[in-house]
Order: structure tokens, then C-alpha cells, then sequence
């Protein structure tokens, strides 16, 4: 079987969840499938080591320059709340990409195509109809919405209302993004319930997260068996990251006392740093 994985950015390296899921799909079915990829990826930013380890999964690795990014103004801010699904798809209106997704189907003859994202769903117009169409989505944005703005407390004044503002039109969207696919999974049944309820697609199922064990081993093979550990993978680079990581890990280690009385350690590429317990 041949299967296009449509992404709204490389997958490799898996820097942050999305990617690590898209990689992890990408390695597991290419052991029994051919597998290609369609993906954005910023303008100059593709590297020849990206390219070398998709290859060894990929049959065919197709990156499309994004578009050039408009600034933002007050009429884009309208948009965001009015026409959210235009606003968030316009940074991915490409007819490049829409032309190297025919191209693939034509040339590759594919049979099933695996939409990463709600901002590639657009292009679902240029799939043939005699292909299996699947739409992945990692998190509901209605639910993201909806827990930002009811249930985050740091969330700032003015960004709450706009969550809020924003969030009958985020259901919308994702009340009819949906609809022309074979099929749509997620990562938790809370997104399950919340598309289901929308009416965002009749066959809506749940495929949770886990660790390719095989890629993310130690190097030293060395792994303890006589301690509770929990993992939290991330991207740590930048500084809204790495506080959103900082937060997660003061949160863990304050309510796992009995669990890890030395404390709780993230470590990332960048930086190694421990949250004590008190």
C-alpha cells in the first residue's frame, strides 16, 4: 500500500509531540507499507540531515517553501475571532503545494493520505476520490480553546476574552473541517468526545501517544527498573517553552512527594535543570 503522510511541517527532528507521532507513524508503517511526504517547511531551513533520515523511511520527501508571512494588524486580530478557519489556514495557502499534491497521487499512485492538522485539511480538495482520506489531529482546538479560557487561571485578561470570543467559531471550523474524511483520529478521548459531540466526523477514533522505544532508547542501554519515573517530552528551546516545561515540572514535583523525595529532573538538548520538592 502506498500512503502520502500531508504535513504542515517536517517531522523530523520530533522536537514536540506532533512530530514525534507523525515520525513514529512514519517509521512503523514503512516496515510494511511505502511510505511519501508532502511537508511545508520555512524557506531555507531544510537541512541535508532532515533529508537523509526521512529517506530511509520515505520512498519520496517533498518539501514546499511556506508562503511568505503577512503581518499581523487589526484586521487580521477580527479575522481570528470571525474567520478563524481562514485566518489559520491562509499561512498555508499554497498552490505549489497544491500542485506537488497531485503531482504524487498521479505519479505515486497513493492510495490512502494522512492529513497532519487541521491547516492542511484545506487541500483536501485536490485528493482523489478513489483515495482513503485520514485526518490526524493531535489536540481539538475547541477543547484547547475552551480549557484556555474557563479553566486557565494565568491566562491574561485580554487573551481570555479572546479565547472566548474566538471559541464559537473555533467549534465551527472544526464542525465542517472534518467532514470530507474516511476517517479521523486523535490522541485522547476527551477530543473524541468533544468531535463527536460537534458532529465533526462519524468515524472519530482514538489512537493514544506512546514512545518509539526503539528510536528513544538510552545510548548506553542502561535503563532502572526500581524507580517511578514519568516523561514529559518537549521542545525546550526558547523562553515561553521552557516556562510552559519549568511549569509542568514544579506542578509534578510538588504533587509526587511520595514518589521522588530528591526531586524531578528535565533535561532537554539545551539545558539539564532540577525542580526541588518541598
Amino acid at each position: 500500500m502506498t500512503i502520502l503522510f500531508v504535513t504542515d511541517r517536517p517531522p523530523y527532528p520530533p522536537t514536540d509531540g506532533v512530530a514525534v507521532k507523525t515520525f513514529g507513524l512514519m517509521r512503523s508503517l514503512s516496515k510494511r507499507h511505502t511510505v511519501l511526504l508532502l511537508s511545508f517547511c520555512a524557506d531555507g531551513a531544510q537541512t541535508s540531515d532532515q533529508l537523509t533520515v526521512l529517506r530511509k523511511f520515505c520512498a519520496a520527501v517533498t518539501f514546499v517553501p511556506l508562503p511568505p508571512r503577512t503581518r499581523r494588524s487589526l484586521v487580521t486580530g477580527v479575522q481570528r475571532v470571525l474567520m478563524p478557519y481562514t485566518c489559520y489556514a491562509a499561512p498555508y495557502q499554497s498552490e505549489e503545494f497544491g500542485i506537488a499534491l497531485r503531482r504524487l497521487c498521479s505519479e505515486r499512485h497513493v492510495e490512502v493520505i494522512h492529513f497532519d492538522m487541521i491547516y492542511t485539511t484545506p487541500y483536501l480538495k485536490h485528493v482523489p476520490q478513489s483515495c482513503t482520506r485520514i485526518a490526524s489531529i493531535n489536540d481539538s482546538m475547541t477543547l484547547g480553546f475552551a480549557n484556555e479560557a474557563l479553566r486557565d487561571a494565568s491566562l491574561p485578561g485580554l487573551r481570555r476574552i479572546s479565547r472566548l470570543l474566538q471559541l464559537p467559531a473555533i467549534s465551527l471550523m472544526e464542525r465542517y473541517a472534518y467532514r470530507g474524511f474516511d476517517a479521523v483520529h486523535v490522541v485522547a478521548r476527551e477530543d473524541l468526545r468533544v468531535l463527536r459531540a460537534l458532529g465533526a466526523n462519524p468515524k472519530v477514533v482514538v489512537i493514544p501517544n506512546g514512545v518509539d522505544t526503539e528510536y528513544f532508547a538510552p545510548d548506553d542501554g542502561s535503563v532502572r527498573t526500581d524507580t517511578f519515573r514519568v516523561g514529559y517530552l518537549a521542545d525546550f528551546s526558547g523562553q515561553r517553552r521552557s516556562m510552559r516545561s519549568g511549569s509542568f515540572g514544579m506542578c509534578f514535583a510538588r504533587s509526587s512527594k511520595r514518589y521522588q523525595p530528591q526531586g524531578f529532573h528535565s533535561l532537554g538538548k539545551r539545558r539539564s535543570r532540577q525542580f526541588k520538592t518541598k
